[in-house]
């Protein structure tokens, strides 16, 4: 009996553990990024100029990032958070420019931190860290 409640204990813990990382993901797949991006090449000159964003490729179903001040950024997962195993891919809402969509759910989020602004989702983009030193930015997990 006492091995049963052993078991059962370390089962429970474990279960924990899963859902907490799994909630600190927001259910997005925990992919390793480590990417630098040099925002003097051509191709990434949208994000030259305060309120710039472009689409790179790295994380689960991409990344977003947005320039919100000239040593400011933010970088999402295009993963939608609301229904993970869809794989809906979230993209910029061009009726606003200030918030992403997800197509599937029509959940809307704020370019500015990831948060739900309307709709069914209720969980906030997955964001990644970065570094930038003004001419390269990295951004990493």
């Amino acid at each position: 009996m006492r091995h049963k409640l052993q078991t059962l204990f370390l089962l429970g813990i474990l279960l924990v553990l899963v859902s907490s990382c799994r909630d600190r993901n927001n259910g997005v797949p925990l992919v390793a990024v480590d990417k630098e991006i040099n925002l003097s090449l051509p191709s990434y000159s949208s994000l030259a100029v305060v309120g710039g964003w472009s689409y790179v490729s790295g994380g689960s179903k991409g990344l977003l990032v947005y320039r919100k001040t000239q040593e400011d950024f933010v970088v999402f997962d295009r993963h939608s958070p609301y229904n993970v195993d869809a794989g809906c891919i979230v993209h910029m809402d061009s009726s606003s420019y200030i918030e992403v969509i997800d197509p599937c759910s029509s959940t809307k989020y704020s370019i500015f931190d990831g948060n739900v602004t309307s709709g069914e989702g209720s969980l906030p983009l997955k964001q990644y860290n970065w570094e930038f030193n003004g001419t390269i930015l990295r951004i990493y997990n």
